[in-house]
């Protein structure tokens, strides 16, 4: 009788994962959506000013969302917090930079961390 409750258990425990699974992913669609202007305006700002450029203009080449390294409890069942993170092209007077942009849930704005501002840098 124990086998029968333990694979019932796992099924259900399986089902609840699915199901949480499928319900987030609108929710990250969203946070997409919205953090979308603010991503591109912030490296909109630090690519002209680096390129000395106001005419530059940016593309976003992709955007997810991803889990801090840092959670906000410890524990082990813990995440860090979620965040979206995009990576966007800068273009304008001959010269272009890439950068990856983090707009963490709930945040009031977007950051480039200056650990990955630049992921290349194209030869002048």
């Amino acid at each position: 009788m124990g086998n029968k409750t333990s694979v019932r258990n796992l099924k259900t425990l399986l089902i609840l994962g699915l199901l949480l699974t499928v319900g987030c992913a609108p929710n990250q669609q969203k946070m997409l959506d919205r953090s979308r202007a603010i991503a591109m305006q912030t490296a909109l700002n630090r690519g002209q000013f680096e390129m000395n450029c106001s005419s530059a203009t940016g593309a976003i080449i992709s955007r997810h969302v991803v889990q801090s390294a840092k959670p906000v409890l410890q524990g082990p069942l813990t995440t860090g917090i979620p965040a979206a993170q995009y990576t966007i092209d800068v273009k304008g007077c001959s010269k272009a930079n890439t950068y990856v942009v983090m707009c963490p849930a709930g945040g009031n704005g977007c950051s480039i961390p200056d650990a990955i501002s630049f992921i290349g840098k194209q030869p002048q």
